[in-house]
């Protein structure tokens, strides 16, 4: 039986696949509009500048340079395929998953409701009741002296 937090995952999985789809649509628009080619340094530095993280524009990069590769004919390595791009963010889905679930399941036991969503920056929210007891699920921004501001996922 699927339990509330895989179909959750699931349904984040699905989600992040549609947000790259439409990205790497916005990153090709925008070189159409630059008449640069996609991995021109101008190009990257204006998307980036529309709000989104190195890593996002990296990836939407690497998704595009997939998309390219396969319409030329020229993969022939399933790893460096769309496909392939979209089973290494599941397997990233599914390890963020497990630790999730390994966390959850440490304060609240067994999970018997979970309430959980999205925000509009992707940011994990909400609660879960466990035989246990209940607890919250809440995404900050963390940063440090030393570290650049990244989501940090707390259950308390």
């Amino acid at each position: 039986m699927r339990d509330a937090i895989t179909k959750f995952m699931d349904k984040y999985f699905e989600e992040l696949k549609e947000f790259f789809i439409e990205e790497s649509e916005r990153l090709m628009s925008l070189s159409e509009r630059m008449s640069l080619p996609y991995n021109n340094e101008r190009v990257l530095v204006a998307f980036r500048a529309e709000g989104r993280t190195k890593k996002q524009v990296a990836m939407v990069e690497d998704l595009v340079r997939r998309q390219n590769a396969e319409r030329n004919g020229l993969c022939d390595d399933e790893y460096y395929t769309v496909n392939g791009f979209f089973k290494k963010i599941k397997k990233d889905c599914d390890g963020k998953e497990r630790k999730l679930r390994t966390r959850i399941e440490k304060k609240a036991g067994s999970v018997k409701k979970a309430d959980l969503y999205l925000t509009d920056n992707g940011e994990l929210n909400g609660h879960i009741v466990g035989d246990k007891g209940i607890v919250n699920i809440e995404t900050i921004v963390a940063s440090g002296p030393v570290q650049c501001p990244h989501y940090r996922t707390l259950v308390k």
